[in-house]
């Protein structure tokens, strides 16, 4: 028994030892717990917490006063009062507006005449948030209507939901499915790919081969390029095909969409793997920094405006924020230029920038 504690007791202070050396291990153990903790205790609500809605009021009156004093006052909407109809359209239909909620010329009349009606328009892409927003306003508005006494109240309201008019969250999710694909396909499979040349000593090899640093480079990209492409281009057939989620975009901006996040992806897996040169830690470092925020950080799941300001701050630097953003134009709203644009130029910036970084951990040393 005391030799059996003896080698036990050794046992355990070897893996102490090696515990102590592998920082990554501190890092699964305590990292990974507080990292969930924050972004799911902090950032994460299926709740919309700020919800921006125009009232368009061609003529204003009393009655259109109060009601839009009824909406400033609930703490779910940031309003603004629009004079024209097409200015607030414009603005739903490039993401900038929750909701418009439109007046005729004539509604303090129609009002008094019990022949009211009030139009609603929602932003359909995210389902949930379009039910949840259409249930806060329809709420806002009979509380108001309540306050004036009006049992029912003389005004009906028509909704017209934009973009995803079944309000299916199929339609909603699928499209953004393709960011997790791609960061399995392009960031996690790539993670692996120069640590596991070091391991296997085969990289020392390539090195003292007549083979320069870019081919080593693009011999180790490319591949997994194509395979990150064709993943992309399989999603979004199922999508379309099986799914019957509809496309209203144009085929060469999905696939320079796609086409650009992968290379983010690719590049980010390449530098991790140049950097650490094991395929364990160069796959947790991938998971908590690309698998892990394309699903909490992206909008895939959870609606960025309904995080607290650091944490929408900190969203802007994650790809999968931009390429979600696309996807979801591109299958549901078409070719709005002013948010496919914008979204482009980030992803091609990060593109070039991973991509030089990923270039860079190739160079043909052994220190």
């Amino acid at each position: 028994m005391s030799a059996s504690w003896r080698r036990l007791r050794a046992l355990l202070r070897k893996e102490w030892l090696q515990i102590l050396r592998d920082p990554s291990s501190f890092a699964i153990a305590f990292l990974l717990p507080v990292l969930l903790l924050v972004i799911i205790g902090f950032g994460v609500s299926l709740d919309p917490r700020t919800l921006r809605v125009a009232v368009v009021v061609p003529t204003p009156s009393a009655a259109s006063d109060e009601l839009i004093a009824a909406l400033k006052g609930s703490p779910w909407f940031q309003v603004e009062v629009a004079r024209a109809r097409q200015p607030a359209e414009a603005r739903l239909a490039r993401g900038e507006l929750h909701a418009v909620l439109a007046l005729d010329g004539e509604f303090a009349g129609r009002l008094a005449a019990g022949t009211a009606h009030i139009q609603l328009l929602l932003d359909g892409v995210d389902a949930n948030t379009a039910r949840l927003t259409e249930g806060y306003l329809r709420g806002v508005v009979a509380l108001w209507a309540a306050r004036q006494g009006w049992q029912p109240a003389p005004l009906q309201i028509e909704t017209r939901m934009w973009f995803n008019t079944a309000a299916e969250s199929r339609d909603f999710l699928i499209p953004g499915l393709t960011a997790v694909v791609l960061t399995l396909t392009g960031a996690l499979l790539t993670a692996m790919v120069v640590a596991r040349a070091w391991e296997r000593g085969t990289m020392e090899g390539l090195f003292a081969s007549p083979a320069r640093r870019l081919e080593i480079f693009l011999g180790a990209f490319l591949p997994y390029l194509l395979m990150g492409f064709a993943a992309s281009a399989l999603v979004a057939a199922a999508a379309v095909w099986v799914f019957q989620v509809p496309l209203r975009g144009s085929l060469p901006f999905l696939a320079l969409a796609a086409l650009l996040y992968v290379t983010i992806m690719a590049g980010w897996g390449l530098a991790v793997s140049a950097a650490t040169r094991h395929q364990f830690l160069a796959a947790q470092i991938v998971l908590y920094s690309s698998l892990l925020p394309s699903f909490m950080l992206s909008g895939f799941l959870f609606d960025i405006a309904s995080m607290p300001a650091w944490l929408q701050a900190l969203t802007l630097l994650v790809p999968a924020r931009w390429y979600v953003s696309l996807q979801q134009t591109l299958f549901l709203a078409g070719d709005v230029a002013a948010l496919l644009l914008r979204d482009l130029a980030v992803l091609a910036l990060m593109a070039l920038a991973l991509a030089l970084l990923a270039y860079r951990g190739f160079r043909k040393r052994l220190d």
